[in-house]
């Protein structure tokens, strides 16, 4: 089952990385893919987790087919576009996995947010709230705008 699902989010990245098109929007779009499927998928973001620090052979063999070569497409992506002048100066693999953090953790803290700050993250308003405040922050943090230069 994991598996099916690590395919299914690899095969969703590399249709947002393969296209031609500006780094910004391909990073907003990776984040935004990421969100989506996490948001569809409410056992997945723990599971991940015990899956990271689990470890193991089958559970490299995982990793090493599906998630490594997703994050290498983002860092790939982060570092044409500071090549290219479209996004600010960072280090590619911090950012990745800072994107990667800045949605797993919305998804992680669910129950504490349903416990202690009455919200359901999952309900579709605080959802849409969220995923658009995540892409405006990624987009002020990295994209720059041509009055920047």
């Amino acid at each position: 089952m994991l598996e099916k699902h690590l395919e299914a989010f690899a095969r969703q990245a590399r249709k947002v990385f393969a296209p031609p098109g500006d780094a910004g929007s391909k990073v907003l779009g990776f984040v935004s893919a990421h969100f989506d499927f996490l948001s569809a998928r409410p056992l997945m973001p723990s599971l991940m987790q015990r899956f990271f620090m689990t470890g193991g052979r089958s559970l490299d063999r995982l990793k090493a087919k599906y998630v490594l070569p997703t994050y290498r497409g983002l860092i790939r992506v982060i570092e044409q576009g500071v090549r290219d002048g479209e996004l600010y100066e960072v280090d590619g693999r911090q950012t990745a996995l800072s994107l990667a953090a800045l949605v797993v953790h919305y998804f992680l803290a669910a129950p504490w947010l349903k416990s202690m700050a009455r919200m359901d993250a999952y309900d579709r308003a605080n959802l849409s709230a969220r995923k658009q405040e995540v892409l405006g922050f990624v987009r002020r943090a990295l994209v720059r705008r041509r009055s920047d230069e």
